[in-house]
């Protein structure tokens, strides 16, 4: 992320409180500016509160200052990662550090003296939210760091590769006809209305949060396929794929399904289109495959 970007995104924040509204706002606060402050210079997105993650840090902050000591073990970590999925985070990757500072500045220079290498993953690892706890023990400030990344967003991340859809559809093709020929098959050849057509199936599939061969409204793949254009001879088939995986990928998972395979070696199939559409509904994250056979 740009710096300016960076400060944008701070000045927002700047109207909301951090993390709770106690005495520990202030210290909370210059954590945070200068935490995104280091990231932006790092390149790296920056960091925005989050309620999860908030009352975790709170906990684990509280926590220390009742004893005074920094326990860090398995059963504390656990704890940890089981409250941020009750309270409704899917969580993909998460790291914290609990620090008591020997004075209420709440920036980063205890870190870097007691842990630098996990400063270093905070700075510059893949994170997007953070919780900032703060509490106090024999008048010592006691400060939480929470960073956390969330699954859908790794699916997003993954999956964003997959927008170059001339890319998606020229390996596809690739593939199919090298299975074809070790099957003794002739090639089939791209349509740019079957493109068309798996596409925009891909796309309704993925808006209104259903998978299925027939539309809500009961249309077939030999309807699409007339509607964007297609006006060849002889039949169409269909296949379809949910998940995150690589083109190559979804020809092989096809070609292990004997449904799909069939069509896949199809004799009489002489044109192919492939469509692909990835991002959240109601079902959460998902990447959605369609391949339409024609001739």
């Amino acid at each position: 992320m740009a710096f300016s970007t960076a400060l944008l995104l701070l000045a927002t924040l700047a109207a909301e409180p951090v993390c709770g509204t106690d005495d520990g706002e202030a210290a909370r606060r210059a954590l945070l500016e200068e935490l995104n402050a280091a990231r932006a210079e790092a390149g790296t997105a920056a960091l925005a509160p989050h309620p999860a993650l908030c009352e975790a840090a709170r906990r684990r902050a509280a926590a220390v200052a009742v004893r005074g000591e920094i326990d860090s073990s398995i059963d504390v970590m656990r704890g940890i990662n089981t409250a941020l999925h009750r309270d409704g985070y899917d969580t993909q990757r998460w790291i914290e550090s609990t620090l008591i500072g020997s004075r209420d500045d709440g920036v980063l220079e205890p870190w870097r003296d007691a842990n630098p290498r996990w400063l270093d993953d905070a700075i510059g690892g893949q994170f997007e939210h953070v919780g900032i706890g703060f509490a106090r023990w024999q008048g010592r400030p006691v400060y939480t760091l929470l960073l956390a990344w969330t699954q859908r967003s790794e699916a997003g991340l993954r999956a964003k590769w997959l927008a170059d859809l001339e890319w998606v559809r020229e390996t596809v093709l690739a593939d199919v006809n090298e299975a074809r020929a070790e099957n003794r098959r002739h090639p089939v050849e791209r349509d740019a209305a079957l493109d068309l057509a798996a596409q925009r199936h891909a796309e309704d599939m993925l808006r209104r949060a259903y998978y299925d061969h027939q539309s809500p409204e009961g249309h077939t793949v030999a309807r699409r396929a007339r509607e964007a254009g297609y006006d060849r001879p002889g039949g169409v088939g269909e296949n379809i794929a949910k998940g995150i995986f690589d083109p190559r990928d979804a020809v092989r998972r096809w070609l292990d399904s004997p449904g799909h395979r069939a069509n896949v070696l199809r004799k009489k199939a002489r044109w192919m289109g492939v469509g692909v559409a990835f991002g959240d509904n109601d079902n959460g994250f998902e990447v959605l495959w369609v391949q339409v056979f024609g001739g």
